[in-house]
């Protein structure tokens, strides 16, 4: 790039295909910084369709550069899959629906449209600025997001604007390092479920979206691929999730975690709180990229796993709670996506918040009783609703927790003045295995998802006909509890159940 640039002449135009990590590595700032004064296009890459010999997960781009400008100005659009999206998209007159990572048949999206180019200035520069860095990093040096279309974008902007994490002052745990503090002995690899969540070592897949124990490993441990899904439905109230790893209690176990520091100044265990926890590291085009769960007192986890809470009473965890509600939204996760793979504390603590609303409350209580899973959360579900925790206090039906996950997003939507459209427009263009997941999966009269296995043989029939009641009945493979799915099959459509959430809370009526 630096020989290029050197050797043009002032009217010289020069086109490179290169890389994409002098735009998102914080230390790259001065080279980014000289990139976009000369930047006069830049087309971002994903080569899904493997049209050129450059692995299909990684993100390049075609960069057109002259001379330096006073301040930068160039036309920029990403997530593109073919060249010709590009050039067709400068001359598209903006009819038809908003292009996203997937199109409605779940193939990557190819079509042009006008509004996938972004004209790039320092407003906008600024507007990443706010998404991305601290107060004094230049905006010059703001490292670039990534969105599909100016929609989104103008979500962005709006988001942007908003009160953020770090007002919260939460304080953030990386846990055990999964290589080093194993090898100086603080807890070993094996399988086991613990008696006590003192002994519980979390990883990543235990999580789920509002879900602390969504998987866990199979005593096979023949993968990072070896879990299983927990059911949730015939889940104990003492259940606690099975291990990969166990603690070693002959090793100062509980003096070496991670400390915080409470309002007397003094330094205590982390693990004595309840906290938000989250995959560290997550697919910016997956399902979801956070994976933000609370965790009860005396968890630990690995590095693939971060926390965040507060070294106070129960009564003063609204704050984190409010956290986890706002960070387990669409909204937060398409900040989040936009951004980066490394979900890091100065990440998160750039992500919108909203405190001391009816809506946050809202998401807060639904945060709430998707999380509460088993009585190790009772004394937190007492102390913020003054109501005792039973069986009965979370949600376990698959059909409801949907529902509760929408009333959160239309809440959070709310509460940070984006549009009902804007939501689900972000839903439609920004989530396609989200998207298609809706599209597919099927859920009985009781608000059952409707297992693979039923939904095969569903599929093998003829137009008209029914499984008959002896192969609509399966066995859980993780509860070994047996299920009977009951007609009707139906999917459920996320955008009408946003729409409906967010006309009822906007109507100030709570569900």
């Amino acid at each position: 790039m630096e020989t290029t640039w050197s050797s043009a002449s002032p009217t010289g135009v020069v086109s490179i295909i290169h890389p994409e990590s002098h735009f998102t590595e914080k230390k790259a700032a001065p080279l980014r910084r000289q990139a976009y004064l000369r930047l006069r296009r830049h087309w971002q890459f994903i080569n899904e369709l493997r049209l050129f010999d450059v692995h299909n997960l990684v993100q390049y781009g075609v960069h057109v550069y002259s001379h330096p400008q006073d301040v930068p100005s160039f036309t920029s659009a990403a997530s593109l899959y073919h060249p010709q999206t590009a050039t067709d998209s400068l001359g598209h007159d903006g009819s038809g629906p908003l292009p996203g990572l997937k199109d409605d048949e779940g193939q990557w999206d190819r079509r042009p449209h006008r509004d996938r180019i972004q004209h790039v200035e320092e407003s906008v520069l600024k507007t990443w600025k706010s998404v991305l860095e601290n107060d004094d990093t230049p905006w010059l040096d703001t490292r670039m997001v990534y969105t599909v279309n100016t929609d989104a974008a103008a979500v962005l902007e709006k988001l942007a604007a908003a009160p953020r994490m770090k007002d919260l002052d939460l304080q953030f745990s990386r846990g055990w390092d999964e290589s080093i503090d194993k090898k100086k002995g603080y807890f070993d690899v094996g399988w086991g479920h613990p008696d006590s969540w003192d002994d519980v070592i979390l990883q990543g897949p235990h999580l789920g979206v509002s879900t602390p124990m969504i998987k866990q490993p199979n005593p096979t441990m023949t993968s990072n691929k070896d879990w299983i899904e927990i059911d949730l439905e015939a889940l104990p109230a003492d259940f606690i999730p099975a291990t990969a790893y166990q603690p070693n209690h002959e090793m100062p176990y509980n003096e070496e975690y991670a400390k915080w520091m409470d309002l007397n100044g003094d330094w205590i265990s982390a693990r004595k709180f309840y906290r938000v926890a989250w995959r560290q590291m997550a697919a910016t085009t997956g399902f979801r990229t956070m994976y933000p769960a609370l965790i009860p007192p005396g968890t630990t986890h690995v590095n693939g796993v971060i926390t965040a809470g507060m070294a106070s009473s129960l009564q003063d965890q609204t704050s984190m709670l409010a956290a986890g509600a706002f960070l387990s939204s669409l909204l937060s996760d398409f900040v989040i996506r936009s951004a980066g793979t490394h979900l890091w504390p100065s990440l998160i603590e750039k992500t919108p918040v909203i405190m001391d609303s009816r809506l946050t409350r809202i998401a807060t209580i639904s945060y709430l009783r998707l999380n509460c899973l088993t009585s190790a959360y009772a004394p937190l579900w007492k102390a913020i609703t003054d109501e005792d925790w039973t069986f009965n206090t979370p949600i376990r039906n698959a059909k409801k927790r949907f529902h509760a996950q929408n009333e959160i997003d239309a809440a959070v939507a709310l509460s940070l003045n984006i549009s009902v459209d804007e939501l689900c427009t972000i839903y439609r263009t920004q989530f396609p295995v989200m998207r298609r997941y809706d599209q597919e999966n099927l859920f009985d009269a009781n608000g059952r998802r409707v297992a693979p296995e039923i939904m095969k043989l569903e599929k093998k029939l003829r137009e008209g006909e029914e499984l008959p009641e002896e192969k609509r009945t399966w066995t859980h493979p993780q509860s070994q509890v047996s299920y009977y799915f009951e007609y009707p099959f139906t999917p459920l459509d996320r955008e009408k159940d946003l729409r409906a959430a967010y006309a009822r809370h906007a109507d100030g009526i709570e569900k």
